[in-house]
């Protein structure tokens, strides 16, 4: 909703920070009142006043009073409200709620092909359907992401984009799709209630029943623009529209004069004059109070790219949120636009492979593939090698490498991964000697924790990486807010601290930075404040080296690593887990010869026959386009490349239990939606204080 994610941070900042908000549990309540929750609040709550003479009370400082209010649907009558200021009668105002309420019979005509009904308006509930006057049994949509037709339905009310024929503008509407298309000349006819309830966010997404505090239906719909009636997606997967501050919930008083002074809100009685039915009690919803109120729009779409943002026919375009005039704009793309845009590597090299090391390669940096004959495979990767390395350059080992595409502008990813993003250090190339096959760049190389000396790069993986498509389309982004109001403050925020095992999203800070140097805007370096956390974390699980908790060493140079009951510790998890300790001997190892292979990646199916473990083209590289791979867990093995651990020495692996995100994506843990508010703040803070200087000037 709204205050989703990170948003809720930058939402609590503007009320808190910028202004001084009021509570319902803050409030002096007189008569009766309960409290209701629904996402639709600010913070998730509010408190309902009922029955006439019933008041809330409080204290606030400023020259302004604005309550924010939720306002019920259905056939409750309208309120009228007192606000007295310091014991006077100041103003009375009702809740009446005036948007289009009711119930309405739809009829429809079956083809036997569609299966999918626009009911012509979203906020519908109390769905009574019926094909040739059979009883159909149905629900709302209720699923996450990429939900299905549930079983034992008959149908599902589900939201889609449709055309109004009229105006031709696009609009969220509820649909009725049915799990079979209704036969030829079959009548179909829907009853249904209608009608918004009216809160701090506004949004497509309603409630499944009347009142505040029902269940709210699923935020993700049929992202479609046709209005055919056959539905082509088998999942809904789109987020349809922006969720916003609901300015009909907002009532603002302006006072002459800055003080504190003492609001009472009573209710009065029924608005004999506004919506709604007679009779009933009246009420009053109160979410919060503030002395100032700022608007917000959370405009994140699950799955989008700025090229989408650019180019969307619905809702979800930079046109559409540019109509909100917004004064601050946070733009975090990125995550999906690799996907999207064919930001491939530019150089690749051939190497050769047994089919035993392929099955536990990941496939992301894979151009082709091929099974040679003679029991091994060709193989054209991104990762290069490092024939020399130095704190500004790095030359790059030219046999059986491809580099004719390298320029000026690109990103040379430098350092062997193995699922540790410590070690990877992206730069921009500033000159490219093609002739020496040397990368010359700015930003220094360092040390990490992984490779101790610059010059100890050399012999390790480099990859040359374009991002210009994503790069082009949000510089096209930008453009377009600053033409539609050019004091407009924008800021950019990092992508997470992805694996490159399954996310291809090296390079991406250093162009956010170049690109924010260059068009003057903000940046929020959320990238590297992750990354400090999630190695910062403590390494609480023991892993083994063999079977019956082995931690003696046979001599040997690789272990796979297993849980206390002998399984793969990252299944087990559910998740590729970060911060390896490696110690032997008592002595830490990890990164002094010695390294993690495999990991969470896209990888081919272990199903695959040996013949089939090919590639072309990139076609390794996206979801879904190589139906011989699948994200599958590659079971990790310790490896010494040199000084191994002789027989009988102790090998005591450990790993960090805590991540930002449990898929390395989606802020779906509470640490990477903290660390992300921290960043977003301090770069709020910025703002801010360089918008108070502008306008001194």
């Amino acid at each position: 909703m709204l205050d989703d994610s990170f948003v809720a941070a930058a939402d609590q900042y503007i009320r808190t920070r910028l202004a001084a908000t009021i509570l319902p549990h803050e409030l002096e309540v007189s008569g009766i009142a309960e409290k209701v929750e629904s996402r639709k609040f600010y913070l998730g709550s509010a408190l309902r006043l009922l029955k006439e003479g019933s008041e809330a009370s409080f204290t606030l400082e400023g020259d302004e009073l604005s309550i924010v209010q939720g306002i019920e649907r259905g056939s409750r009558p309208g309120s009228l409200i007192e606000l007295y200021v310091d014991g006077v009668l100041h103003d009375t105002f009702s809740n009446s709620n005036y948007s289009p309420c009711g119930t309405e019979q739809l009829q429809f005509k079956g083809d036997g092909r569609s299966d999918t009904f626009d009911l012509g308006r979203c906020q519908t509930y109390g769905h009574d359907v019926t094909v040739d006057n059979e009883q159909l049994k149905g629900i709302h949509n209720t699923a996450g992401y990429g939900g299905l037709f549930p079983e034992g339905q008959d149908y599902l009310i589900i939201r889609k984009y449709a055309l109004d024929a009229v105006t031709n503008n696009t609009n969220v509407h509820h649909h009725v799709w049915f799990k079979s298309p209704p036969r030829n000349g079959s009548k179909i006819e829907v009853t249904q209630s209608y009608g918004e309830n009216i809160a701090y966010a506004k949004t497509t997404v309603g409630e499944m029943e009347t009142d505040f505090g029902s269940p709210l239906e699923s935020r993700f719909g049929d992202g479609g623009f046709d209005n055919a009636g056959v539905k082509h997606q088998t999942s809904l997967s789109y987020g349809m529209d922006f969720r916003e501050t609901d300015q009909r919930a907002v009532k603002t008083w302006k006072f002459p004069t800055h003080a504190k002074r003492r609001f009472v809100l009573r209710i009065k009685g029924i608005d004999t004059n506004g919506s709604g039915e007679r009779g009933g009690d009246p009420y009053f919803i109160f979410n919060f109070a503030t002395n100032r109120f700022h608007q917000l729009t959370n405009a994140g779409i699950g799955g989008w790219t700025a090229r989408q943002f650019n180019t969307d026919q619905g809702l979800r375009n930079t046109f559409h949120l540019m109509k909100k005039r917004p004064d601050i704009v946070f733009i975090e793309l990125g995550t999906n636009d690799d996907w999207d845009t064919g930001n491939e590597y530019v150089a690749t090299r051939r190497i050769i492979v047994t089919e035993q090391q392929l099955r536990r390669m990941p496939t992301l940096f894979l151009k082709y593939c091929a099974y040679n004959g003679d029991g091994y495979y060709n193989v054209d990767t991104a990762e290069l090698v490092v024939a020399d390395s130095n704190a500004n350059s790095v030359t790059i080992n030219g046999e059986s490498t491809e580099l004719g595409g390298v320029r000026k502008g690109d990103v040379v990813v430098i350092g062997n991964y193995d699922g540790d993003n410590r070690n990877i250090l992206s730069r921009i190339i500033e000159h490219w000697d093609a002739a020496t096959r040397t990368a010359t760049f700015g930003k220094p190389l360092h040390p990490t924790p992984v490779t101790k000396t610059v010059g100890g790069f050399t012999g390790q993986a480099v990859r040359i990486k374009r991002i210009e498509g994503y790069i082009g389309q949000l510089e096209l982004m930008i453009d377009t807010i600053l033409k539609a109001n050019r004091d407009v403050q924008i800021a950019l925020v990092d992508t997470g601290l992805s694996n490159f095992y399954t996310r291809l999203l090296m390079g991406y800070p250093e162009k956010l930075d170049e690109l924010a140097k260059r068009k003057n805007v903000f940046r929020v370096h959320a990238y590297q404040a992750l990354m400090d956390w999630q190695y910062s974390q403590p390494q609480d699980i023991q892993l083994y080296i063999g079977n019956d908790r082995a931690m003696k060493s046979t001599g040997a140079n690789e272990y796979f690593l297993l849980s206390a009951d002998g399984k793969d510790i990252n299944r087990v998890h559910g998740t590729q887990l970060r911060n390896w300790s490696v110690l032997v001997d008592g002595v830490e190892r990890y990164g002094d010869d010695c390294f993690i292979e495999g990991g969470y990646a896209l990888a081919f199916k272990t199903t695959v026959d040996r013949l089939d473990l090919t590639i072309t083209d990139w076609d390794s590289h996206g979801r879904g386009r190589n139906p011989r791979m699948e994200y599958r867990f590659i079971p990790p093995k310790l490896v010494f490349t040199s000084h191994v651990p002789p027989q009988g020495a102790t090998i005591d692996v450990k790993i960090a239990s805590d991540k930002w995100s449990a898929d390395d994506t989606h802020l779906n843990r509470r640490a990477g939606v903290d660390i992300y508010s921290q960043e977003i703040i301090k770069t709020l803070d910025a703002m801010i204080h360089q918008r108070a200087i502008d306008e001194k000037r």
